[in-house]
């Protein structure tokens, strides 16, 4: 007894969140959770009658009323302007924040720069984050929407936000108690994050990939072309397609390149080749469970 793994993806597949999704799907075909009624949804999920009513339309694949739609993406869009409005004040209008005095005073473990310091970048963005998260005091989830670069080592450039399903309802939370949204707004975008479209994650290593089969063949000036002497190409996009010997064959991302959305694609027969990102599509497997960032 347990969630029925083809259950949870396809209400997944509909837009119920994750959590939401698995406990409907615990012990039920999805033919069982269509079959079920707005309060037994309700009581299931413990959510009001509301949320369970549209989360039946999502199940029997209903769009949702154009006036809960608009509600929805107002408050969506005051949220994301009253995180604007924190990183402004937050950096003087510049979205840039010098964080070298403050690796020192938030830091056990002082480190010169967020450049050459850790083993992965993924590694270096989180303490990042959190180095702003402590400074600023926000939450997981507001933290959590905020898209930034690293730059000069040590200089955190802050270029937008991006909510995702399962952090919206705590982001929103979050800024209503600190007063830069209304408890209505924060209340709407809780009740219906599944409105949210999911983001999907984009390719990394140990991903299945296939041939995406864009354009043309590349131009006989850029198939003859030699390479630069050094270590970038001037022409990404054209110098590194996808081999057309294997263009029926699916590949595994075995490592990714820090520069110009390269990677190294193996086949199963050991073969490795670099492709540019354009010309691969991620290829759906059952050994992998995507979800979106951060959770």
């Amino acid at each position: 007894v347990g969630a029925k793994s083809a259950t949870k993806k396809k209400l997944i597949d509909l837009g119920i969140p994750s959590p939401h999704a698995r406990a409907l799907a615990f012990d039920r075909t999805l033919e069982q959770v269509k079959d079920l009624k707005v309060d037994q949804i309700g009581q299931i999920l413990g959510v009001s009658t509301e949320v369970a009513d549209e989360i039946l339309s999502l199940i029997h694949e209903k769009q949702h009323s154009i006036s809960l739609r608009t509600k929805f993406s107002h408050a969506l869009t005051r949220l994301s302007l009253a995180v604007d409005d924190l990183v402004l004040n937050g950096t003087e209008d510049t979205r840039r924040i010098d964080a070298a005095p403050l690796i020192y005073q938030h830091s056990a473990s002082a480190i010169p720069s967020f450049t050459g310091s850790y083993e992965s970048t993924d590694e270096a963005l989180l303490d990042a984050l959190n180095l702003i998260a402590v400074e600023w005091g926000l939450g997981p989830g507001v933290a959590a929407s905020l898209l930034f670069h690293i730059e000069n080592g040590t200089t955190l450039v802050i270029t937008g936000t991006d909510f995702h399903q399962t952090s919206l309802a705590t982001a929103a939370q979050e800024m209503a108690d600190a007063e830069y949204l209304t408890s209505d707004d924060a209340q709407i975008l809780s009740d219906h994050s599944y409105m949210l479209p999911g983001k999907a994650r984009p390719i990394q290593v140990g991903d299945k990939v296939g041939c995406a089969c864009i354009g043309s063949e590349p131009k006989k000036s850029y198939s003859y072309r030699p390479r630069s002497c050094s270590g970038r190409s001037s022409n990404p996009v054209d110098d590194y397609r996808w081999p057309s010997s294997r263009k029926e064959q699916i590949g595994t991302v075995t490592y990714s390149w820090r520069f110009d959305n390269l990677f190294d694609v193996t086949f199963s027969c050991g073969t490795r080749f670099k492709v540019h990102v354009k010309h691969m599509v991620k290829v759906l497997s059952s050994d992998r469970s995507d979800v979106g960032w951060p959770y």
